[in-house]
């Protein structure tokens, strides 16, 4: 029996290709979502092949320390006497994780991508222990002292995955023993030219504590660029004005390729900063795909090696010194 443990929509289609192509032992899926993630709902229903059993433990993104220690022991309860063969699992920096990894017995871990996070540099992701907030190292000794951590911290899990899965072709990876897996098909899609254009804006949240801010930063350039339609982050809790909404249970990519089978006179124009879906649809070249780097904004310009990479992609980008 394998286990494979989900975060996103995305990484329940990762999980769905590994089972596929590599690993088609009978598992189970314990998928820890965030209560906004509407989406997620879709993908779990749609997951196959279908798993043996599903366990959905729900969680707040800025729960206070009560509630978030009562959601970590419904992972402990979850995961206490379980057994398992494989265990594969993306969010390697998770407490929640954490403590489904020092709790259930398994022999092999593997780990897969869980977006772009995974080609940006490694100091950006791995904080040290000293830089973190008075309040952050409390919360992180009472949770290891109460759920038992032992070894499996961000750098033991990157070292001793005993393989990494990944959506990125070619490109440097947090992780050093990676196997490519394709997930989406867009061979078929080629580019005409006089199309009718339609603009899409992808949410993404910038400013984590402040997210006020970052309403007013999206409304600025929905205007500048005159976006027709907005796919919202799933841990928005604003109202983007002035601009349609995609009402969909889709992800950007899979909603993308089912509009244009619908209508392949529209030529999409998709905006965002550095969301991992710029990535995934830069492999589809009838796409026009525009990255916004801000370089007066700290939280933008430290993902700048994102860029970078981006461009070489072939996808534009957009800099602005101030905005």
């Amino acid at each position: 029996m394998n286990l494979f443990i989900c975060f996103t929509p995305l990484q329940i289609l990762i999980s769905q290709e590994i089972i596929k192509t590599y690993h088609s032992d009978e598992f189970e899926l314990l998928v820890l979502k965030d209560h906004k993630n509407k989406k997620l709902d879709f993908y779990i229903k749609n997951f196959h092949p279908k798993p043996k059993s599903v366990k959905v433990i729900e969680f707040k993104q800025f729960a206070n320390i009560i509630e978030r220690m009562k959601i970590n022991f419904s992972i402990y309860k979850f995961a206490k006497n379980k057994k398992y063969q494989n265990i594969f699992f993306a969010n390697w920096t998770a407490i929640g994780l954490w403590i489904v990894l020092n709790t259930l017995k398994f022999q092999n871990f593997y780990t897969f991508d869980d977006g772009a996070a995974n080609i940006t540099n490694y100091d950006q992701i791995f904080s040290s222990f000293k830089n973190r907030s008075f309040k952050a190292k409390i919360v992180y000794v009472i949770k290891k002292f109460v759920f038992k951590f032992s070894d499996f911290d961000n750098e033991y899990i990157t070292k001793n995955s005993k393989m990494h899965y990944t959506i990125f072709e070619n490109l440097k990876n947090v992780f050093n023993n990676t196997k490519f897996i394709k997930l989406f098909d867009f061979d078929d899609f080629s580019d005409t030219k006089n199309k009718k254009v339609v603009k899409i804006f992808l949410g993404q949240p910038i400013y984590e504590s402040n997210l006020s801010k970052n309403k007013a930063l999206i409304e600025n350039l929905i205007d500048k660029f005159k976006i027709d339609f907005y796919m919202p982050h799933p841990r928005e809790e604003y109202k983007i004005k002035n601009v349609n909404y995609i009402k969909t249970d889709l992800i950007i990519e899979d909603y993308i390729i089912n509009e244009i089978k619908k209508d392949s006179s529209i030529k999409y124009e998709i905006y965002g900063f550095f969301s991992t879906s710029l990535f995934i649809l830069s492999n589809m070249n009838c796409l026009n795909l525009n990255a916004i780097y801000i370089d007066n904004q700290s939280e933008i310009r430290c993902f700048k090696n994102l860029y970078e990479i981006m461009k070489n992609l072939g996808i534009n980008i957009i800099e602005f010194e101030q905005i």
